[in-house]
């Protein structure tokens, strides 16, 4: 695999871009390993999910889920060689279609840590009983100084309106239930959800901050204490299926986010480690 970086807007707006080259024994590997994670999601014998794939999607839909499981696979693997902490999962753009037995080539954007401000000298004081942890994620959250990068928000935002469309299904509720329910207009409900993206969106700026300013490591143990949060007992599949979707970048952000919370619990507070 080829990969040629482009760095010019970093500082400035938070992202980095690259062409993404594979040569056509890639592009076969990637294709295989697409069709094997669609044969797993609906249960099809091995060896049969090409067979399958054809009853159940269109050409067309077989042919971008293909060729968006390759890129996003790939551009998991690219971002795990940059020698800088992403945040999200990567965006990626083609102009041709994918085509087995042949070199395929796309484009990644992917956002990089902000350079901004966070005080990591003061105590945080946390009140007996309440929860350190999400005492301490706050405080960082508020701590945090400087511009949040418009295209770090309009991702965190695109998260926050999903979550919130999939809370509306839970409830068998539309929008405008909800609304009423809590008695919002439309810009009120608008003016909620962008906070809702920026709070969380600082949180984790902040956390990230910590972790690569003292320096700290998230080895296999935090990735697996990560898998064994998300699908206690079902570890090792949840790790083939965010390998062969292409979303080990989230697992990393989790390992490298829950690390530097234990630190920031561990040498910004001052109360018994009971408390904690």
């Amino acid at each position: 695999m080829q990969i040629d970086w482009t760095f010019d807007d970093e500082n400035t707006y938070g992202v980095v871009y690259a062409m993404v080259e594979l040569d056509a024994h890639e592009t076969d590997e990637l294709v295989q390993r697409a069709y094997e994670r669609f044969g797993r999601l609906i249960k099809a014998d091995p060896g049969t999910e090409r067979e399958r794939a054809a009853e159940l999607l269109t050409d067309r839909e077989l042919e971008r889920f293909v060729a968006e499981s390759v890129m996003a696979v790939a551009a998991d693997d690219a971002m795990a060689r940059l020698d800088r902490n992403v945040m999200f999962v990567p965006q990626c753009e083609r102009r041709e279609p994918l085509r087995e037995h042949e070199p395929f080539a796309f484009a990644v954007k992917t956002c990089t840590v902000p350079d901004m401000n966070l005080d990591l000298d003061t105590p945080i004081q946390v009140p007996e009983g309440e929860d350190a942890a999400r005492r301490v994620a706050n405080a960082l959250r508020n701590r945090l100084n400087g511009t949040v990068p418009d295209a770090h928000l309009k991702r965190q935002r695109a998260i926050v309106d999903n979550d919130f469309r999939q809370e509306l299904r839970d409830a068998d509720m539309s929008e405008r239930d909800y609304r009423i329910e809590h008695r919002l207009k439309p810009d009120a409900l608008e003016a909620r959800l962008r906070q809702r993206a920026m709070d969380e969106l600082s949180k984790n700026i902040a956390l990230e901050l910590v972790f690569l300013r003292k320096g700290l490591e998230a080895d296999t143990q935090e990735e697996d204490a990560m898998l064994s949060a998300f699908a206690p007992g079902n570890e090792e599949a949840l790790r083939q299926d965010m390998s062969d979707s292409g979303r080990m970048c989230l697992l990393y952000e989790e390992a490298r986010r829950h690390v530097a919370l234990d630190w920031a619990v561990e040498n910004l507070t001052d109360q018994p480690s009971s408390n904690r």
